[in-house]
């Protein structure tokens, strides 16, 4: 959640069915690809990589970038699956020209794709004009291993949240130099707020104060290691935050956010039970 004010995240509406299950399939196809072939755009971090940077990709996939209907049509997924695997390979004297041959996309479409990629914070590009994963994508895919094996059940968890309260819900893990949403699901209101998995959060929010040991006592805390954002941050935005005790040590937090006419808060009972069992599933799975 970003800390000022942003446009709603619009999804982009797909050009029909067909053309979704087919884009779905051969981003399948080329997830499947990259694994065969050890998953060397970021080294030593198995299978967990290709949903992490696949949630990127579906993130900019549903970005509001005007593209032509035909390279909407190849599926930005896909073509970005493509790139992200490539990178490794590309001969870094002539990056753009080696990744269009690499990939058979053509050169504009690279380029408008790693840019697009870099907006969602997958690559990033460096001084001497090179691109490369980013380390930010690294760490989340890293944070996100103490809910490995149980992230269906984590989800349906989540999504049963958000459907008891209307509220957008969202599971926050620490980085090394923010907070970030490793899951997000958008309510039935419209909130001032980018909500889509991946996106930052300010350390201020309900979901910080809870996963700050550091924090001073706060008229804001709440019993059951959790916390509340009443308009503090945003003339109308209200969250409540519980903190999630992982069995390895680690630390999470679930949080949901409302306008302040529903109040996060009046829905505690529902995010502690939700805490509970998200924290019983990761037990139960030994991590």
């Amino acid at each position: 959640m970003s800390a000022r004010l942003c446009p709603q995240c619009c999804p982009l509406r797909s050009a029909g069915r067909t053309g979704a299950a087919s884009n779905s399939a051969a981003a399948r196809a080329s997830e499947a690809e990259w694994l065969r072939r050890g998953s060397s755009v970021v080294p030593d971090l198995g299978r967990r990589t290709l949903g992490e940077v696949g949630r990127v990709l579906r993130r900019a996939e549903r970005s509001a970038w005007t593209v032509p209907e035909r390279e909407r049509g190849r599926g930005v997924l896909e073509s970005g699956f493509r790139v992200l695997r490539a990178l490794p390979d590309a001969d870094e004297h002539r990056q753009m020209s080696s990744l269009a041959e690499l990939t058979s996309i053509p050169r504009s479409t690279v380029h408008r794709l790693l840019r697009q990629l870099r907006r969602s914070k997958a690559v990033e590009l460096r001084a001497d004009g090179r691109w490369t994963v980013s380390p930010q994508l690294v760490e989340t895919v890293v944070r996100a291993q103490p809910f490995g094996g149980v992230r269906t059940g984590v989800n349906r968890v989540i999504q049963g949240l958000r459907d008891q309260t209307g509220a957008t819900v969202s599971l926050v893990v620490p980085t090394e130099t923010s907070l970030v949403a490793m899951e997000m699901i958008p309510g039935r209101e419209a909130l001032p707020i980018d909500a889509y998995a991946g996106v930052e959060m300010p350390d201020a929010t309900a979901a910080g104060l809870v996963l700050d040991p550091g924090t001073p006592q706060s008229v804001r805390r709440r019993p059951f290691a959790a916390a509340v954002d009443d308009q503090d941050l945003l003339d109308g935005l209200t969250c409540y935050a519980r903190l999630l005790i992982l069995p390895d040590g680690r630390r999470a937090s679930l949080q949901i956010a409302t306008s302040s006419r529903l109040r996060a808060e009046s829905f505690a009972p529902h995010v502690q039970r939700a805490a509970l069992t998200i924290e019983a599933l990761t037990a139960r799975n030994g991590h």
